[in-house]
């Protein structure tokens, strides 16, 4: 329980403490609006999706922050604790509700469904795409109202071959086989017996790129793509199959750098970290070493010292302008 504590007062510096009316710090959220003057202590509020970071007020906008590696942020303790005791949930499981159906970040024509709180890749026929608002997936191009239909028709199921669709005044109705029959496209009604098993689609475990995000991915569970999500800030590699540091992950496109090898030709004095301002390389025996500056300072790349951030040119990419 001690090293608790120490996590989590490490966050705070010295100052004099002021308690809000009720006593505790409450919780913002991105579009609320931090005090113009900083709280003390430090008003730290969760990330939306990454136990791996949080939000600092400070003059009077949220900034990320990142937690080290392997500790999830905890509201309760309003620090970077142990996964163990932190109340966040990773979205492993429990994260939506089952048959929940969910439109994909990017792209039209894939959707998820929710399955014992996993959600679960699924894509849409060809040529159709998943409409949000009708929870299923309608004929036409994505941005279309889709959906049209001759009364009567009859259509199968994206992916229960049991359930079909019934065209009922230009709408399609879903409708259930009765038991032991499946619905057959071929004849377009229900015959007896049972669908063909399902052809496994990947190889349990196995894990892919998602579509649109470097720090999603997809993991093979139970012949299913299911969503997963990087911690700590991670992207997920694509050459790898892992989540890693974003420099190391590759996943914008950049090359990935050989670790630990120092640039040629080597600098003779500290240099900047590519994304983070607080961070900085210096070389040692040929292999370069990460440091980092004390919180609230950034590496002055004039100076290849470590300076008040606010004097320092440098803004990460996640600071509010």
């Amino acid at each position: 329980m001690k090293g608790i504590y120490l996590i989590a007062i490490a966050f705070l510096a010295p100052c004099i403490v002021t308690a809000t009316q009720n006593g505790t710090i409450g919780t913002l959220d991105l579009h609320a609006t931090c005090p113009s003057v900083d709280p003390c202590p430090p008003l730290l509020f969760p990330h939306e999706s990454n136990c791996g970071l949080y939000y600092e007020c400070k003059g009077g906008r949220p900034q990320m922050r990142r937690c080290a590696s392997g500790l999830y942020f905890s509201e309760r303790w309003q620090g970077c604790v142990k996964p163990s005791v932190s109340e966040c949930n990773t979205g492993e499981d429990g994260s939506c509700r089952n048959g929940e159906l969910m439109e994909h970040e990017c792209q039209c024509t894939k959707y998820y469904e929710c399955k014992n709180g996993w959600k679960v890749l699924r894509d849409c026929p060809t040529g159709w795409h998943f409409n949000k608002m009708r929870q299923m997936c309608v004929e036409g191009d994505c941005g279309s109202n889709g959906g049209d239909c001759i009364n009567g028709e009859r259509t199968a199921h994206e992916c229960q071959c049991e359930k079909y669709y019934v065209c009922k005044n230009g709408q399609r109705a879903l409708r259930d086989c009765p038991p032991g029959n499946w619905f057959n496209p071929d004849v377009l009604d229900c015959v007896p017996g049972s669908c063909d098993p399902p052809v496994g689609i990947c190889i349990e475990g196995e894990q892919k790129s998602h579509d649109c995000h470097c720090d999603k991915f997809y993991k093979c569970k139970n012949q299913e793509w299911v969503l997963q999500q990087c911690q700590n800030g991670d992207h997920f590699s694509p050459s790898r199959l892992t989540c890693l540091p974003p420099r190391q992950a590759g996943c914008d496109g950049e090359p990935e750098p050989v670790p630990g090898e120092c640039p040629i030709p080597t600098p003779t004095g500290p240099w900047p970290h590519e994304c983070d301002c607080r961070l900085y390389y210096t070389c040692r025996n040929g292999q370069k070493e990460i440091q980092s500056c004390s919180w609230g300072n950034y590496f002055n790349r004039a100076t290849t010292e470590c300076s008040p951030a606010d004097t320092v040119s440098c803004r990460n990419n996640w600071e509010t302008h």
